[in-house]
This record gives structure tokens, sequence and C-alpha cells, in this order.
């Protein structure tokens, strides 16, 4: 629990606002390990990301990814999701779980994404957000949606933009209650095949910009190496990724001086011959 305050106080967001914020939290070890810069990297993980991205899959894939916040029970969350590409446009399924018997969030929905030109894909999502706090606090039900765009150029170059929670509604308060509006933009650059960076800003109406910064270097083979850092809170970041056949492997971890680690691990399984 000392933790947990610590979070709060740090992030400047009070129980109830943590809890009931819809915020926007990357998924995946492989953007986890760099800052969380998700945006622009196109592939499964944009399923939760940024839903165009998903065109970047050229067969059916599944994943899980599980992470655990400064060693916090109450921050502990898996998700999993499903994606299948169908000619110039995708779809997928998207679930995930936070929390404890004192504290939970329970999310799920559908996304689509559809090629509109050359190197360029939008996407949309629909969701169902649960918030349950004990102790007498009760539960909080939200529908809302995310529409996101997605560019791949020549030379490696990509970039993203998501836009989470522009309509949202939780019909069963009075007056009804409604999610925070979060933008996030992002560039990203893969350097001669072997190396990408990648940076995103994200801001929604009432917390401070945050900035997101990553790189990945390929070791050899299918390994890779990880580093970055993102701000609100500050957090340092590292880990690795491994792709033997089908199966993609990434681990992360994220340091903060006061909160702690923040480990991560995802593994991807995908149904083509190709990553």
């Amino acid at each position: 629990m000392k933790k947990v305050m610590w979070f709060l106080l740090l992030t400047g967001v009070s129980w109830l606002q943590a809890a009931a914020a819809g915020e926007r939290l990357p998924a995946g070890a492989r953007s986890a390990a760099m800052g969380g810069a998700s945006v622009a990297l196109q592939g499964f993980w944009s399923v939760f990301n940024n839903p165009a991205g998903m065109n970047g899959l050229t067969g059916p894939a599944a994943g899980l990814y599980a992470d655990n916040r400064f060693f916090v029970r109450e921050l502990t969350g898996s998700r999993v999701g499903a994606v299948v590409p169908a000619g110039h446009a995708s779809f997928g399924i998207a679930l995930g779980w936070t929390g404890t018997g004192l504290y939970g969030e329970l999310e799920g929905g559908l996304r689509v994404a559809l090629q509109l030109a050359r190197g360029f894909s939008a996407g949309v999502s629909a969701d169902y957000l649960q918030v349950r706090i004990a102790e007498g606090y009760g539960s909080g039900h939200y529908a809302t949606c995310g529409f996101g765009l997605a560019y791949s150029g020549p030379g490696g170059f990509s970039a993203g933009i998501h836009l989470l929670n522009p309509l949202s509604l939780s019909p069963h308060t009075v007056p009804p209650a409604r999610l925070l509006p979060v933008l996030c933009c992002g560039l990203a650059q893969n350097i001669g095949g072997n190396a990408t960076v990648s940076a995103e800003v994200e801001k929604d109406q009432e917390h401070p910009l945050i900035l997101r910064v990553g790189a990945e270097l390929r070791l050899a083979g299918n390994a890779f190496a990880r580093v970055g850092a993102s701000t609100g809170p500050a957090v340092l970041t590292f880990g690795c990724g491994f792709a033997p056949g089908k199966l993609v492997i990434d681990v992360s971890a994220g340091y903060h001086p006061a909160l702690g680690f923040s480990p991560g691990l995802s593994l991807v399984y995908s149904f083509s011959k190709s990553r």
C-alpha cells in the first residue's frame, strides 16, 4: 500500500481518479522495454496500442502480456488478444484485467483496421470497461471507443496516431460519467534493418504531457536488446526479445528510484510462416 500511495502522489492523481481514468497503457514487453513507445510500432500489439497498426501483420496471431507495476499486487495485470488479417483489413479482439480482490479493472473489445492507400491504414476500437473497488466504493461500467491512423513509408519510417475515449459513457451513473480523452502521436525509424528508434507524446485534458522514447538493437539472428525512458512518472526501461520460429518472446523491466522495478513478459504466436 505504501508504494501505491507513492505512485498516486508522484503521478498527481487520487485513488478514485486512478481507478476510473481509463488511461492508455501500452501493451507488449517490446514497447514496455522501449519506454512504452508503441503507437508507431506496427504489429501484433497494435491490437491494444493503435488498432490501425494491425495491418502490419501478414497472418493470424495470438498473444499474452503480463506485467506488474512496481511490485504492487494491486497493479498486476494481464492482457490477451488475437488478430486475423483478411486482405486489406484486419480484425482483432482484446481482453485485459488488472488488480486483486480489493481493486480491479476488466476490459474487453473488438478492433478493425482497414488499409486506406499504400502505406496508410485506419483503425477503430469499441470497448467495455468495468472498474471495481471494494470497501463499499462499488463499481463503474463504461462503454468507450478509439480511433487510430498508421503510416508505413519507405526507408523503414513509420508514424501513428491513437485517440482513446473520444466518446465514452457510463449509463448507470447519474449524471453519466465519461472517461478522459487521450491523444498519442509518435514516430519510429528502422535503421539498416538492425536498429529501431521510436518516440511519442501523449496528452489528456488533466495531466501533464507524457514523453516516451526507446531504441531496439538486433544482436544476432532473431535476438534483440532494448532500452528506453518515459515521463509521468519518470521511468528508465530495458529488456530483450527472442523470436525462435513462430514464437516471439519479449521480456521488459522498468525502474523508478522511489517506486522500484516493473517487470513484464509477453508471448506472441504467429500462425503464418513469417513473423
